[in-house]
């Protein structure tokens, strides 16, 4: 895992668009697999970003490293976001089941998972959008 601050510059995730400005760059034609973990203020601002690498098709990760680091640095929510090298913009089943085990255990810790997205399709799929969240 690696994790980026950005204490002195906040930047606003509030959106879609404003999501995809951020994230599509470092996610755009990948060929494996990355999960990007935006942690955010109560304004949708970036706190944090932490940053988890792959392979061709998945990406293993440990929530509880994620929820520990949010509830150490007092985020109010968290934005997924990763790529299919694949192209194909349907989330598989794992991504669904890790969106729904994202959004229970935030909202146990009352963390908000503001949405999953999924990058190298076009437009960018947006879990929330699509009634996953």
């Amino acid at each position: 895992m690696h994790h980026f601050s950005f204490q002195s510059h906040r930047i606003s995730l509030a959106g879609v668009e404003a999501c995809r400005q951020l994230f599509e760059p470092i996610l755009f034609q990948r060929s494996t697999e990355l999960l990007l973990v935006a942690l955010v203020d109560e304004k949708v601002q970036l706190i944090e970003l932490l940053a988890f690498g792959g392979t061709r098709d998945r990406v293993d990760l440990v929530t509880s490293d994620i929820f520990r680091k949010a509830v150490l640095i007092k985020a109010s929510g968290l934005i997924l976001a990763h790529n299919h090298p694949s192209g194909d913009q349907r989330p598989s089943s794992s991504d669904r089941a890790v969106t729904r085990k994202m959004a229970l255990r935030g909202e146990a810790l009352d963390i908000v998972l503001i949405d999953h997205l999924v990058f190298n399709c076009e437009p960018v799929y947006s879990m929330r959008q699509h009634g996953y969240l």
